[in-house]
C-alpha cells in the first residue's frame, strides 16, 4: 500500500510568499505609527526640508520655491534669504537679460483653500540696469512634485513701494502701494497711494477695475 506524501513547496514559490508577508507586516507597522514618532525615528527627513519654505510658509518640502520669471524665458529658485533687508532672492539668466528676483517677506500672505496652501507675494524683477519691475505673484503648493510654484502674475509698476497685500477671501486680494506722482522723478520716493483689488479666477490673477 502506497502512502501519499506531502510534496515540499519549491523554493522558487516560497520566496515571493515570504516577501509578500514582509511587505504586509511593514505596511501595518508603518500605519500604526503617528507621524511624530516616525520623524523621531528618522530625524534626517525633517532636516532635509527646505529651510525657507519651512520657516516662511510653514511647508515641509525638500524642493526650493520655484519662480518662472515674468516676461522672461527663465526659471529661478528662491534659495537665498537676506534677513537683514527682508528679501528672498533668486538669480536668473535669460541670455540677453540677467538679474534677480526679490520677494519681500513682509508682504507674503498664505491662505489654505480646500486644504491647499495658496500664496500671494510681491516680486521685484531686476535687470543689469537700474530697472525694478514689481509684480504680484500667485503661488500654490503642488503636492505631486512637492513644490511651491508660480501660477500667474500681474504687473504693478516700476519703482513702486508696496504698503499692504492681504487675502480678503478665497478669491479676492487687497493691494495698497505708492507710485510716483507726475511731479516726481524716479529717484524720488513714491508718494501717491493706490488701492486695488485682485481677483483670483482659478490659477489666474486679475486686477479689478475701480
Amino acid at each position: 500500500m502506497t502512502r501519499n506524501r506531502i510534496l515540499p513547496i519549491p523554493l522558487i514559490l516560497l520566496i515571493p510568499i515570504v516577501l509578500l508577508l514582509v511587505v504586509v507586516i511593514a505596511g501595518i507597522y508603518r500605519f500604526s505609527l503617528p507621524d511624530e514618532e516616525i520623524m523621531a525615528k528618522f530625524p534626517q527627513a525633517r532636516a532635509q526640508s527646505n529651510p525657507i519654505l519651512a520657516e516662511v510658509l510653514g511647508i515641509q518640502s525638500r524642493n526650493p520655491w520655484t519662480v518662472q520669471v515674468p516676461e522672461q524665458s527663465a526659471v529661478t529658485f528662491l534659495e537665498e534669504w537676506d534677513k537683514e533687508h527682508g528679501f528672498l532672492k533668486g538669480r536668473y539668466d535669460a541670455g540677453a537679460t540677467k538679474g534677480e528676483v526679490l520677494v519681500p517677506t513682509e508682504f507674503i500672505d498664505k491662505r489654505d483653500i480646500s486644504g491647499v496652501p495658496w500664496i500671494v507675494a510681491p516680486m521685484i524683477v531686476t535687470t543689469q540696469g537700474s530697472e525694478a519691475f514689481y509684480y504680484i505673484g500667485l503661488f500654490k503648493y503642488d503636492a505631486v512634485p512637492s513644490r511651491v510654484i508660480l501660477l500667474n502674475s500681474v504687473f504693478i509698476g516700476d519703482r513702486i513701494k508696496i504698503s499692504a497685500l492681504k487675502w480678503e477671501s478665497n478669491t479676492h486680494i487687497s493691494l495698497s502701494y505708492f507710485r510716483h506722482s507726475k511731479n516726481q522723478t524716479n529717484m524720488d520716493q513714491p508718494n501717491l497711494l493706490n488701492s486695488n483689488t485682485l481677483k483670483r479666477v482659478g490659477n489666474h490673477l486679475h486686477m479689478q477695475q475701480k
